[in-house]
């Protein structure tokens, strides 16, 4: 009986504590690489006035996508939306590039995506309503 060979994309480097594997592999440095990309967009648009009117473009998009869902004008919400878009369009954004695959096409980084903004909007809804 022979076994099929199971051959990954990329790379992995092999990684396990307590039993549990905490690999890191393409996926895991491409979503580094993304937050340290977002990280340094916004930080930069502070900085400098081309970068901050590219955020505009992006801060008035957001603003119109969500407006009618959300019915409050605070810019916490808004901040935290802005994030959360640009890693989303940025990490299926690198899953276009040749050799590139999208984390977000991994059920475990939608899932902690969805349950962070559940656990998020749950705290801010005892937080307002008590």
């Amino acid at each position: 009986m022979t076994h099929a060979h199971v051959v990954e994309k990329g790379f992995s480097i092999p990684f396990s504590a307590f039993g549990v594997d905490l690999s890191i592999n393409e996926a895991i440095v491409t979503m580094w690489g993304v937050c340290l990309f977002v990280f340094l967009f916004l930080f930069l648009a502070n900085k400098f006035k081309k970068v901050r009117q590219v955020e505009c473009y992006f801060y008035d998009f957001i603003s119109e996508a969500f407006a009618k869902s959300i019915k409050t004008k605070r810019p916490i919400w808004f901040a935290f939306l802005m994030t959360l878009f640009l890693f989303v369009f940025i990490t299926n954004i690198t899953g276009l590039l040749p050799g590139g695959e999208a984390p977000t096409s991994n059920i475990n980084v939608t899932g902690a995506l969805a349950i962070l903004v559940f656990v998020i909007a749950q705290l801010t809804g005892l937080k307002a309503h008590g």
